[in-house]
């Protein structure tokens, strides 16, 4: 097992969505998830979401193309949605190749596209899987 502040591959090659899978060595600080994709023309939107093993949602992000070109960040617990981290800065195009890490920090999760940087607070959720 490697140690917690490597990227894991999630993706190679072209997968279906949604994909989803188990995160190897679970989600612990430091630990860094990256996925690559694409846009298509006609999404209004996508979202990569960390889903705990009783369906509460750690981290969603969901860079939104037909709400006014805005990146949500949220969490879910006990079915209820938080409140939401709206960002204007939109580094995502639609049909144009995307490329993300998400970094569990201490007290947050934090996203990085090379031109777009966010932290989601952190709350409390454990043991997440991805999906995309």
């Amino acid at each position: 097992m490697g140690s917690p502040n490597q990227t894991t591959p999630l993706m190679s090659n072209h997968k279906a969505v949604p994909f989803q899978s188990a995160i190897l060595g679970g989600i612990a600080v430091g630990k860094t998830v990256r996925i690559q994709g694409q846009a298509h023309s006609n999404a209004g939107w996508f979202a990569v979401n960390f889903i705990c093993s009783n369906n509460d949602i750690a981290f969603h992000f969901n860079p939104r193309f037909s709400d006014g070109n805005v990146t949500v960040c949220n969490t879910k617990q006990g079915g209820d949605w938080g409140a939401e981290e709206r960002r204007h800065k939109m580094p995502f195009k639609q049909n144009t190749y995307f490329d993300i890490t998400i970094t569990v920090m201490g007290h947050a999760f934090q996203s990085d596209s090379g031109t777009f940087y966010s932290n989601h607070i952190n709350r409390g959720l454990q043991s997440p899987r991805l999906m995309v």
